[in-house]
């Protein structure tokens, strides 16, 4: 499938054919429609640029947003006994 828009449109709203990608990929990211990868492309931009984009525009460039959604959240904590300075009170069930 392949959207036209008119050179006209484009003078209209004072924006490249090349800036008007990278919006519509911005948008589309913001809106979690499409992924960090699938926006890049469409931008046609490199990644390291478009996630420069991203964060200049205050837009998080990772799907975890908040901390306590993430899987491994409230694990216990392991310290290796190998460690250089162990201490009982970090080790908790595992020291048995």
């Amino acid at each position: 499938m392949s959207v036209l828009i008119s050179d006209e449109i484009l003078r209209a709203a004072q924006i490249s054919e090349t800036e008007l990608k990278q919006e519509i990929a911005i948008l589309l990211f913001q809106k979690k429609k499409l992924g960090l990868s699938q926006a890049q492309e469409l931008a046609e931009t490199p990644m390291i640029e478009f996630q420069q984009e991203l964060i200049n525009r205050g837009i998080p460039t990772s799907d975890i947003t908040n901390i306590d959604s993430f899987p491994l959240r409230g694990l216990p904590l392991y310290i290796s006994p190998d460690f250089d300075v162990p201490t009982p009170e970090l080790w908790g069930s595992f020291a048995e």
